[in-house]
């Protein structure tokens, strides 16, 4: 049977769609397609009807860095809105991640971190100017194979340290928008990470237990507005290592240069 061209390529598109595997090549020729193929569902909560700070460009117009905001008692105040809010699920506005792809000699890993600049944490008295968190997915070579590679670990960024998963035991996990209010999948291309509503910790679990600032577990985060981290992935090289942002110390470059003990 002869398949017309469209069809190949729709049929190309359904298997890239679908292969849970991407060759290791990718990585250093288009860091940017590797990127996407992992690349999180950010989602943001609602505490005590109040926007939380939502994520911006770390980079002014001018090209250089955001002079942040000031911590103020309401958890949003000086940041972007998050879009409008119409319930759970509620698309939220774009932002840009910030990824860095890195190759580990160590354990023989490909480590792609995914980075978001906020321009404060907390609310008064607790918090700081500026604040940047992440998430990074390690791929491993699959089982038997030279070359072709496999989600293995999801590294999250929790206060000054950090929180590791199994890809298998991430709480859920889908492969596309369509499936955005899927829970429990698991092993799929992309986590569904829940950002802190005041600190910003990096969680794979909702909680609501509490609407105050929490510590550790207990930090509120829930799923009132998403984003797809794919539809806005910008290079970490933009960043420049000699900026400062205060207390931030965890800027795309510095993750890269830790990224391999994580």
């Amino acid at each position: 049977m002869k398949l017309s061209i469209p069809t190949l390529l729709g049929l190309l598109s359904l298997v890239s769609a679908s292969d849970p595997t991407i060759p290791g090549s990718l990585f250093s020729s288009d860091p940017a397609s590797a990127a996407k193929q992992s690349a999180p569902f950010w989602f943001f909560g609602r505490s005590l009807s109040r926007e939380p700070c939502y994520p911006e460009s770390a980079v002014t117009s001018s090209g250089g860095p955001n002079p942040g905001t000031a911590v103020s008692t309401s958890p949003g105040a000086g940041c972007p809105s998050p879009g409008p809010w119409t319930g759970t699920y509620s698309p939220g506005n774009s932002f840009p991640t910030y990824y860095m792809v890195r190759y580990c000699s160590g354990d023989d890993s490909w480590r792609i971190s995914y980075n978001l600049y906020f321009s404060h944490d907390g609310m008064t008295p607790i918090g700081h100017r500026h604040d940047w968190e992440w998430v990074a997915a390690i791929w491993k070579k699959c089982d038997g194979s030279s070359d072709t590679w496999c989600r293995n670990r999801l590294v999250r960024s929790f206060h000054t340290t950090t929180q590791n998963n199994d890809w298998g035991a991430i709480q859920n996990t889908i492969n596309d928008k369509g499936e955005i209010r899927n829970l429990g999948d698991k092993n799929k291309r992309h986590p569904l990470i829940y950002v802190g509503a005041f600190k910003h910790a990096m969680f794979d679990t909702r909680k609501t237990t509490y609407n105050v600032i929490g510590l550790d577990e207990m930090e509120f985060r829930s799923n009132d507005w998403w984003y797809f981290a794919q539809d806005n992935l910008v290079p970490g090289t933009v960043i420049d290592r000699s900026w400062n942002f205060g207390d931030a110390t965890s800027s795309p470059p510095v993750v890269w240069d830790s990224i391999c003990s994580r």
